[in-house]
Parts: structure tokens; sequence; C-alpha cells
């Protein structure tokens, strides 16, 4: 599927689009509206990982608020990824006598929530990636299938040959950061998997740094903001000619 099969210009705040521009978007964003047509991406409801409240056993980690488990297709847990407050990540895995070892040692990298990737893949639907685990709790709560890797951008190259085997033929919305690194990150991962999904494009938050902090402020899917252009110098977002884009989706 090409990607100018997904859209279909609108007029930018139509009376018919439902959206209000928002006061104070850049000159850049208000160029073009166009609808990203998800109709193959019935909503969901998905519940968050309970947090697994704990102290590290390395003095010094605090608390765990966060606990995320990456899993085989089948569901069973490689490793686990710890989020502490303050904010900081620890990854573990177990050592099959019931316990866990504090590195990921041998253990094949997979993407977040595989099961539910692999699941939405063969369905057709759309599969978002995003920067963290954060990010696609949010996503997932909007209705939509999301993923990521441990690690963030400095995991994806160690999870990329999989990730291309996975998302084979599948549509693809990367979710960038919205600073620099973010950016790099989503191009990196706009052009490993362009050669295997059948499209891939990358968009960024309309309002806050991340995907959460997108759709934490009132904003959904149907809002995230297209980046134009085909090359990927890691300019910010904001400094480049930019297309809105919003996400139609089946009720």
């Amino acid at each position: 599927m090409a990607l100018r099969d997904l859209y279909v210009a609108e007029g930018v705040g139509s009376p018919s689009s439902g959206w209000v521009e928002p006061a104070g978007l850049p000159a850049a964003l208000r160029r073009h509206q166009q609808t990203f047509d998800t109709s193959t991406l019935p909503r969901s409801s998905h519940e968050r990982i309970p947090s697994e409240r704990r102290t590290s056993s390395r003095q010094g980690d605090g608390e765990v608020v966060e606990t995320y488990r990456y899993t085989n297709a089948q569901g069973e847990v490689l490793y686990l990824v710890d989020r502490f407050k303050p904010k900081r990540f620890r990854q573990r895995r177990p050592d099959g006598r019931g316990g866990f070892v504090w590195n990921l040692t041998g253990v094949e990298r997979v993407l977040f929530r595989l099961p539910e990737v692999l699941d939405a893949v063969a369905c057709g639907r759309r599969v978002f990636i995003c920067e963290g685990e954060k990010d696609v709790h949010a996503l997932a709560r909007a209705g939509v299938v999301a993923t990521t890797c441990a690690g963030g951008a400095s995991g994806w190259a160690k999870v990329v040959d999989h990730a291309c085997e996975v998302l084979s033929g599948a549509d693809v919305v990367v979710v960038a950061d919205r600073d620099e690194v973010g950016l790099r990150h989503a191009h990196n991962v706009e052009r490993t998997l362009s050669e295997h999904a059948a499209s891939v494009l990358v968009v960024y938050p309309l309002h806050g740094k991340d995907a959460h902090d997108h759709l934490t402020t009132g904003f959904d899917v149907r809002d995230f903001v297209g980046v134009d252009g085909d090359d990927d110098r890691p300019t910010h977002p904001l400094a480049r000619r930019s297309k809105r884009y919003k996400i139609k989706v089946a009720r």
C-alpha cells in the first residue's frame, strides 16, 4: 500500500473535520490537514500492567513504580524492565530458579507486547512504534496497537532484525519524541523498516515531548503531526516543513 493511498485531503479546521485548530499552532503546521485512514483499527480496551512496588536490591535505585514484561510469542517472560522513582530504568531476566539476574546477557531481544503485535499484523491492523513503554500504554488506552524496545532509542539496534521480521508487510506509524534524539531515532526506525513493512509514516506529538504527553493533555491519535521530507537529518520537528495529519478511526 502506497502512503498516498492512506490520505484524503480536507480543509484545515473545516466543520466537517470536527477539529478546532489549537491556539498558537506554528504556521508551518497549518499548511495542510489530511486524513489518515485507520478504518482497519477497531478500538479496544487495554489494561496497564500493574506496578510491582518494591525497592531494588541495589542501594540507591529507589522504588519501582512500573514493571514492563517482555515476552516471547507464547507470552512467556523473557525479561523485565523496571522503571524507578526517581526516573531510571533497569533490566533483569529470570535466572531459572525463581529469581532474577540484573542483565540481559544471552537473552533474545523482542518488541514490547509481542503477542499483541503479532496478532495485529496478522489481522491487518496498523502498529504504532514509540520510544518508551509508558508511551505504548498511553497509545493502547487510546485504542491502537503499539510497541517499543527496551532501552528506547539506544536499544533499537539490538532488536532491529526481529522487528523487521515481525513487522514485515505491516502498516507502521513511528511516533517520534519531540527532540533531536527522538527524531533521529524515528527516522532510523523508518529507514530500517522501509524495505520490510508495507508503509512507514513518521509523526510527532502536537503537544508535549512524547506520545504520553500528547494523549494525556486532551489530544488523541488523530492529532499527531506528520513530518515531511525524506532526509533524516536530526533537525527539530518544529523547524521543518510539516503537515498535520488527522487520523480517522472507524466507529
